[in-house]
C-alpha cells in the first residue's frame, strides 16, 4: 500500500520558494520586453532618419519652388522644417505633387 501525502498550504508551492509565481513574473517580463523593444527600436530609427534628413538639407539653401526640388524627401523637409507651406497648394500634406506625385 502506498503512503498518502496531505499537502497543506505551508507545504504547497509557497514552501518551495514560490516557483510558480517566479515563473509567471518571468514570463510577464519576457512578454513585456518583446512588446516594448520593437517600439523603442522603431522610435530610435525614426529619430535617426530625421537626424540624417536634417544633415542632408538646410532651410538656408532650400529651393523656393517645386520645379527646383531634386526629390520628394527635399520637398517634405522644406514643408515640415522650413515652414514653406506654399509647396502644398491643396493642403493635403503632400508637397510638390509634380515631385511627390
Amino acid at each position: 500500500m502506498r503512503p498518502v501525502f496531505i499537502i497543506t498550504r505551508k507545504e504547497g508551492y509557497l514552501a518551495n520558494g514560490g516557483s510558480h509565481m517566479k515563473y509567471l513574473m518571468l514570463l510577464t517580463a519576457l512578454l513585456f520586453s518583446v512588446a516594448i523593444v520593437p517600439r523603442a527600436y522603431a522610435t530610435e530609427q525614426a529619430a535617426n532618419d530625421e537626424t540624417q534628413s536634417k544633415q542632408k538639407f538646410s532651410c538656408s539653401d532650400m529651393p523656393r519652388y517645386c520645379k527646383h526640388m531634386d526629390s520628394c524627401e527635399q520637398a517634405e523637409f522644406a514643408l515640415e522644417h522650413c515652414g514653406m507651406s506654399k509647396l502644398d497648394r491643396d493642403k493635403d500634406g503632400i508637397p510638390c505633387e509634380n515631385v511627390c506625385g
